[in-house]
């Protein structure tokens, strides 16, 4: 097989072949089975899921009819199952990695070789490869497998516990590249990338790359797009289908079931990496659109370890909040007695988190003791114990000598 160096052969596709190599219909039969009990519509549109991707003409999907992409929502598109109560308000389904089968890939790496990724000194093309393990573009097969196993997971221990789903991704399908299709994306990509960017990117394809599709009770809008300037349709559901109190109670809500069900949201593995509750991810109906930063409590692997998952978590938190709420609250910088702003949203948070750790309490799920602790020291040796840190030699030779190895 020749490559090609462009995607026109891609264009006039409308669906595309692809391998399944997970799908609710067997990993999750319980999830499945409440999930299109309670959506028919999308009972309806999952047996051709099944069977291959549904394409837009191009990434750029302004003009399309079947699907829309949302703001900085560079790797995923949305197609709506029903847009009677109009296309932001209704269910979803996301993709994830499709755009390398698309007639405008080309075009797409040439922007993110030019543009910055948020507040990253790096241009998009580097900044997911180098500093995330993420192939710009698309999705590994690893990285979408991952996570809608994750998903899959959550999802259960809520559903059992909570009898509802979680303001989270509910996996449908996961589906491998043809090998051609994904030939097509190497090539392309080591074709425009620097040397040492395509290195690390032809390292992450060798898994294969992965389409990750996922359901989505509303459009998935990121609180980062809220307050910017939006077009027509987006700034009109701002006005009408948007609170920030609500969308700030349930993100707090989530967080605490989380902790309940044996997750913590965010730890210091997830370092530069982005968070679930952050602007980029935390979505505006009040649950998180990515969540890669969720991680067991029971791998953390000591109580330092676990307290700073915490406390990044609230800070986190904080700081998204602290940016959605600016128009509610009107808050403005102020260089006289400049702290009350930080202190009074800072104490908000933690009085409605811990509130939620009551409301979200259920007689089978328990809390991991930690969480109370580290939020209400109540003595000076409780103080103490908090503060008490493990012994970590930064010398090899030292951390054997204090252990009695020779």
């Amino acid at each position: 097989m020749t490559p090609t160096n462009n995607y026109r052969g891609a264009q006039a596709r409308k669906y595309a072949p692809a391998t399944l190599v997970f799908e609710l219909h067997s990993d999750s039969p319980e999830l499945r089975h409440h999930l299109f009990n309670r959506h028919a519509k999308l009972a309806e549109s999952y047996e051709q899921l099944r069977r291959a991707i549904p394409l837009p003409d191009r990434s750029e999907i302004e003009a399309e009819e079947r699907f829309y992409r949302l703001a900085h929502h560079n790797r995923s598109f949305c197609m709506p199952l029903d847009t009677a109560q109009g296309v932001f308000s209704s269910a979803c389904v996301v993709f994830k990695g499709v755009e390398p089968l698309l007639g405008d890939f080309d075009h797409m790496i040439d922007w993110m070789m030019i543009s910055p990724f948020r507040s990253s000194t790096r241009v998009m093309a580097e900044h997911f490869p180098l500093a995330e393990g993420k192939i710009p573009g698309t999705v590994s097969l690893t990285e979408a497998i991952q996570e809608a196993k994750l998903a899959a997971e959550i999802h259960a221990k809520h559903l059992e516990h909570y009898q509802e789903l979680a303001r989270l991704p509910v996996p449908l399908v996961v589906y491998r590249y043809s090998e051609e299709d994904e030939e097509r994306c190497r090539v392309t990509l080591l074709r425009k990338l620097p040397a040492v960017v395509a290195l690390r990117v032809e390292e992450l394809m060798r898994v294969g790359l992965g389409v990750y599709a996922y359901y989505y009770s509303v459009a998935p809008i990121r609180a980062d797009a809220y307050g910017s300037v939006a077009k027509p349709k987006i700034r009109d559901y701002f006005s009408t289908r948007v609170s920030p109190r609500t969308t700030i109670l349930r993100w707090i809500s989530l967080l605490a079931r989380l902790l309940y069900l044996g997750y913590v949201p965010l730890t210091p593995r997830h370092e530069g990496l982005g968070a679930c509750m952050d602007m980029g991810n935390a979505c505006l109906d009040g649950g998180f659109c990515d969540i890669e930063s969720i991680q067991p409590i029971a791998s953390c692997p000591d109580d330092e370890f676990f307290y700073e998952s915490i406390i990044s978590t609230l800070y986190t938190m904080y700081n998204t909040m602290e940016k959605l709420a600016v128009p509610d609250f009107g808050l403005r910088e102020h260089s006289l007695y400049p702290n009350i702003e930080k202190f009074v949203l800072m104490r908000y948070l933690c009085a409605l988190f811990e509130a939620a750790l009551e409301s979200e309490r259920r007689p089978q799920l328990q809390l991991d003791s930690r969480v109370n602790d580290l939020l209400s020291p109540k003595t000076f040796d409780a103080v103490t114990a908090l503060l008490r840190r493990k012994d970590r030699p930064r010398n090899f030779a030292l951390y054997l000598r204090e252990r009695g190895v020779r």
